[in-house]
C-alpha cells in the first residue's frame, strides 16, 4: 500500500497597491497545526495564480483602479474554480507606518500643509486599492468558493516580521522571506510580500487551532 501525505492547502495572498499590486498563490503540502517546513511551501502551478500586477503611474487614480479591478478578477477566476484554496488574505495597509515620510516630508516641502496633504492624498489611494482587492474578493468567493474559501483581511504591522523585538525594515523583511521560504528566492518584492501574509495566515491559523 502507498502511503500518502496531508492534501495540499492553497493559499491566495494579495499585496494591494495602486501601482504594483502583489499577488500570490501558496501550495502548502503540511501537516495541520505545524509550521509547514521550507520544502513543504511552493507557488501553484497555475496561469495567472502568481505575479506582480503593474498599473502606469502615468494614468488617473480612477483608470488605475479599474485596472486593479479587472487584473484581480483574472487572477482569482484562473485559481478558484481549479483547486480548493482555503482562504485569499489580504494585507491591509492602510495602518503601514512611514507613509507620510516617504511622500510629504516637511522639511522638503514647499509649503507648511504640502505633507499633510500628500499624506492625506496617499491613505486615500492605498485605501482605495485594498478597497477594490477586498470587493473583488468578495465577488470571487460568492461565485466559486462560498462554503470552502474564507476571506481574511491583516493589518499591515500584524504580519511583518520581526527580527528581535522590533519589526524588521523592509528590504530585510523581504530578504528574511526569501531565505526562509526558497520559492520566493527569486520573486519580485510584491509577490513575496503578498507570499508573506498568506504564509502569516497559514501558520498563525494553524497555531491558533492546535493550541
Amino acid at each position: 500500500m502507498t502511503e500518502t501525505g496531508p492534501s495540499p492547502i492553497f493559499v491566495v495572498g494579495i499585496d494591494p497597491g495602486t501601482r504594483l499590486c502583489g499577488f500570490a498563490t501558496l501550495r502548502i503540502n503540511s501537516e495541520p497545526g505545524f509550521h509547514p517546513a521550507p520544502g513543504q511551501v511552493s507557488l501553484a502551478d497555475i496561469r495567472d495564480s502568481t505575479d506582480v500586477i503593474k498599473l502606469p503611474d502615468r494614468k488617473e487614480l480612477a483608470v488605475r483602479l479599474a485596472e486593479l479591478h479587472d487584473e484581480i478578477e483574472i487572477r482569482l477566476d484562473a485559481v478558484l474554480p481549479g483547486v480548493p484554496v482555503a482562504a485569499i488574505v489580504i494585507e491591509d495597509p492602510r495602518d503601514f507606518p512611514g507613509i507620510a515620510q516617504r511622500h510629504g516630508d516637511p522639511r522638503k516641502s514647499k509649503g507648511p500643509g504640502n505633507a499633510v496633504r500628500t499624506s492625506v492624498s496617499t491613505h486615500v489611494t492605498v485605501g482605495a486599492g485594498f478597497g477594490i482587492c477586498l470587493a473583488v474578493a468578495h465577488r470571487s468567493v460568492d461565485t466559486w468558493a462560498r462554503d470552502t474559501t474564507r476571506l481574511v483581511t491583516v493589518p499591515s504591522q500584524k504580519w511583518w516580521p520581526r527580527g528581535g523585538s522590533r519589526k524588521m525594515k523592509h528590504d530585510a523583511a523581504l530578504d528574511h522571506l526569501r531565505t526562509r521560504w526558497p520559492c520566493l528566492g527569486k520573486q519580485p518584492d510584491d509577490v513575496v510580500a503578498a507570499a508573506g501574509v498568506a504564509l502569516w495566515w497559514y501558520v498563525h491559523q494553524h497555531l491558533t487551532e492546535k493550541g
